[in-house]
């Protein structure tokens, strides 16, 4: 790992950002693996507010040598402090997507890796408590009307992502028609609380 001459200060304001960090949200879909995962803006959603709430960056660039692909992370302190580490891979294939898509994925690790981001299933306590958790994963079968209700009625960005990830398998087995109404109903969620943010941060 490359660094500055010292990052004492750099150290100290990262321990403290990480006492604030939760897990990265399981909100993406893996279907060659049939799983879900965190993606790169659940990570950044994880992490970014603590980071800069003590004087944190991140930079990420992207290079290539010798056919893989290399990004290099720099974390920075308002100190001036610093650290930073590459991280490399090789592409699936040569074309445009494969090369975003490997970028990402170095990216995203990477960044989680700096801040100490761990992948959480959704947000548990936080947002349900345990015993409401339990009950939900005791259901067999959703209706589409009763997974609207779970997307209308979350209380935060994270929550919503999390349900939606909870829930995918169930999304997954309704009717065409009944899937855009909840996919929708997410949509219209997120932009909901998106600008509720922005109006709570004006104030």
């Amino acid at each position: 790992m490359n660094k500055s001459d010292h990052i004492n200060e750099l150290a100290a304001a990262l321990s403290k950002a990480q006492a604030a960090i939760k897990g990265a949200v399981k909100d993406s879909a893996n279907p060659f693996f049939k799983s879900n995962y965190a993606d790169l803006e659940s990570v950044w959603d994880a992490c970014r507010k603590p980071l800069t709430d003590n004087g944190l960056s991140v930079v990420q660039m992207p290079k290539s040598k010798e056919g893989r692909l290399i990004v290099e992370t720099l974390m920075m302190h308002s100190s001036g402090q610093w650290i930073a580490e590459e991280v490399d891979a090789k592409p699936a294939k040569d074309d445009a997507q494969a090369i975003g898509s490997c970028i990402t994925y170095l990216r995203r690790y990477s960044l989680a890796a700096f801040a100490g981001v761990c992948q959480t299933d959704d947000d548990g306590n936080a947002a349900t408590g345990k015993d409401a958790k339990k009950e939900d994963n005791k259901e067999e079968t959703m209706t589409a009307d009763e997974l609207v209700e779970k997307m209308t009625t979350s209380k935060t960005i994270f929550e919503l992502k999390a349900r939606y990830a909870k829930y995918a398998e169930h999304i997954g087995k309704l009717s065409g028609e009944d899937k855009t109404r909840v996919i929708m109903a997410k949509d219209k969620r997120k932009i909901e609380l998106d600008a509720k943010g922005k109006n709570d941060n004006n104030q």
